[in-house]
């Protein structure tokens, strides 16, 4: 499998990646650790989970923090969030 590990939003377009990739390269991240899931509410982790798994499809992404999830930064709610909207949307 050829995959871009990782992928972090911050600092990459992913949407960039996978117009000049298309399906050839799984994204492996793409989800903010450091922006969306430390200081993003409920309903915009779900919004932008959503528009990540339009965007960038669901066969050949794996949607997740690009880092770590151990920060005391993250709240529960959070990772609840995006765990159900995985889960909806995905």
């Amino acid at each position: 499998m050829n995959a871009i590990n990782p992928l972090q939003p911050e600092h990459m377009d992913a949407a960039r990646i996978r117009a000049r990739f298309g399906e050839r390269v799984a994204l492996w991240g793409s989800f903010g650790r450091q922006t969306t899931l430390s200081f993003a509410s409920p309903a915009e982790i779900r919004a932008e989970v959503r528009e990540r798994i339009e965007a960038l499809g669901r066969g050949v992404l794996i949607l997740c923090p690009a880092y770590d999830i151990d920060e005391p930064d993250i709240s529960w709610k959070n990772m609840a969030a995006f765990l159900e909207a995985v889960r909806e949307f995905g």
